[in-house]
């Protein structure tokens, strides 16, 4: 199954928390030195993915049938998550700046206890779960202002 979208006895799912993004970029069309208003870069990320995670499970029998009965699920905890990330960026003033590409994590398929790890999605860094050729992309957008 490409998609993984199996019915696993979850609902409810929420996830919320926090990331952190640490890394850089390199600037292929400024290697020479001249200053341009459009740069296309590469960048190299560590995200680091605070995370609480909550679903209520129902339950299944010896016969493998759901039954009536529920239980509430969490869990939580840090995932440190490597990417990939490549876009443009923009001078729009001498203080202001405009990126916008896409971001590759390679996300760490950790079991929670919720479902597959296929299936998990962190803050930042985006879920494993994804076609087996293309993978899972996020957009990026960001303005920046350059402080003196």
């Amino acid at each position: 199954m490409i998609d993984h979208k199996v019915y696993d006895g979850l609902s409810q799912k929420k996830t919320s928390g926090a990331f952190a993004k640490a890394g850089g970029k390199l600037y292929l069309t400024g290697l020479n030195g001249k200053q341009r208003k459009t740069n296309f870069y590469l960048g190299l990320h560590v995200i680091i993915s605070q995370y609480k995670k909550t679903a209520i499970k129902k339950a299944m029998d010896t016969n493998y049938q759901f039954t009536d009965e529920y239980t509430s699920l969490s869990s939580q905890g840090v995932a440190v998550n490597p990417a990939i990330s490549f876009g443009f960026t923009r001078l729009i003033t001498q203080n202001f700046t405009l990126d916008w590409g896409l971001q590759k994590a390679f996300v760490a398929q950790k079991n929670d206890g919720f479902t597959t790890s296929l299936r998990n999605y962190y803050p930042g860094a985006g879920s494993s779960q994804s076609d087996p050729f293309i993978g899972y992309f996020q957009g990026i957008l960001a303005l920046k202002y350059r402080l003196h």
